[in-house]
């Protein structure tokens, strides 16, 4: 699925956590790694949506409180 039909699906399904599965993991597109995080943070935040962002090999433990940033930001 696209970043936009992730973050619609998530909207159809009313769901509480948003945790992109897989981001970032293989370089096998023609667009920068950071694009499709990008693609569904801007309109998550748009939407007021819980957008969960662990950095690659963070531990996400769903209901534990945190605090979510673009880390990707300025990465290359």
């Amino acid at each position: 699925m696209s970043p936009e039909e992730t973050l619609q699906t998530f909207l159809d399904l009313r769901a509480g956590v948003l945790y992109l599965v897989h981001n970032s993991t293989f370089n096998l597109a023609f667009h920068t790694w950071q694009d499709p995080m990008e693609r569904v943070a801007a309109p998550a935040e748009a939407h007021r949506l819980t957008l969960a962002t662990p950095i690659i090999g963070e531990v996400l433990t769903v209901g534990a409180p945190r605090v979510n940033a673009r880390w990707w930001k300025g990465l290359k």
